[in-house]
């Protein structure tokens, strides 16, 4: 008997610390989840600041303009080679570029349709005129009636 009490509970124990380790692997994968997630918005946060446009467009915000004719520093000896001349403020580049358009195919005219304000149409779609709309119940219900 002794066993048999033993065994039941050596068992119980067995399914209790299962079962923590259960709940325990719910929520690290969870956790990893979320981490994984929070990584992929990062690497794409981290990519729309690495763009050139808009590392352009932030250095422009900033006042900061191309130099029209740059120099190179040798950094094995120090020389300068070209002719370095400083950036002038109005000078600039387009950033971005200007939207193409559309060819007629894609970029159809809208097609207007006029309703006339005297007629209506029932549920079903049918058109109807002004005379043959159906008057609300008598009872005190309501009824949807589309105009």
């Amino acid at each position: 008997m002794a066993i048999l009490v033993s065994g039941v509970l050596g068992l119980l124990a067995f399914n209790t610390s299962m079962q923590d380790k259960a709940f325990e692997t719910t929520r690290l994968q969870a956790k990893a989840d979320a981490l994984k997630a929070k990584r992929q918005r990062l690497a794409l946060e981290l990519s729309a600041l690495r763009d050139p446009q808009a590392l352009a467009s932030r250095a422009k915000r900033m006042g900061m303009v191309p130099p029209p004719a740059p120099a190179f520093l040798s950094l094995k000896d120090g020389t300068v080679k070209g002719d370095a001349q400083p950036a002038v403020g109005g000078a600039g580049i387009q950033i971005n570029q200007n939207p193409s358009k559309k060819p007629p195919a894609l970029n159809p005219k809208p097609i207007v349709v006029k309703v006339p304000a005297s007629s209506s149409m029932d549920l079903s779609g049918t058109p109807q005129t002004a005379q043959e709309v159906p008057a609300a119940p008598q009872d005190g219900a309501t009824e949807a009636v589309s105009p």
